[in-house]
């Protein structure tokens, strides 16, 4: 029976000295976390909540970064009026900056004045002035003198002068 009294005894006393190891270690895992920055407890979180999903048998949320739009996509982008490649790229570059997902995008007002302001750039040809005549035709500086028009630009623009005046007759009506 000594035996059994000395057996419990150092059991109590290796209980007592596991306690106390564990409060030690709790308190270094406070103090570890109190140090830890809000972006590593952040990524910890994250980490125990997948655990945590996959111990439960849930899917983990798939997030979906693809750099082209599926078919459903595609076809919502024709039903809201987006259907040239040059316009699905502006979407996705859009959704890529604002981090949206598509149908909040498309009813954001201000994407909606982007938009308008991206298709009124591909409408508009380059070299285009407030006329609507293109700065790089020879029917623009046909008109203009001779020393504005560029070096590049000059015999053209004298042959065109040359043509329209051989075309025209004496007379205003002719």
């Amino acid at each position: 029976m000594d035996i059994d009294n000395e057996t419990t005894d150092d059991l109590v006393e290796v209980e007592e000295v596991v306690e106390e190891v564990e409060e030690e270690v709790e308190e270094v895992e406070v103090e570890e976390r109190q140090k830890e920055t809000l972006e590593a407890q952040e990524a910890r979180l994250k980490r125990q909540l997948n655990q945590t999903r996959k111990k439960m048998g849930l899917e983990e949320p798939k997030s979906k970064q693809s750099d082209t739009f599926d078919y459903g996509e595609r076809a919502y982008l024709k039903s809201e009026g987006i259907e040239n490649k040059a316009e699905r790229d502006f979407v996705q570059d859009e959704m890529k900056a604002s981090g949206k997902p598509l149908h909040e995008l498309l009813e954001n007002n201000y994407f909606k004045s982007n938009l308008d302001v991206f298709r009124t750039g591909q409408a508009t040809p380059a070299g285009v002035g407030a006329k609507g005549a293109a700065t790089d035709s020879v029917e623009y500086w046909s008109s203009k003198p001779i020393d504005e028009v560029p070096q590049n630009m000059r015999s053209a623009v004298v042959n065109a002068r040359l043509d329209k005046e051989q075309d025209s007759g004496k007379f205003y009506n002719s």
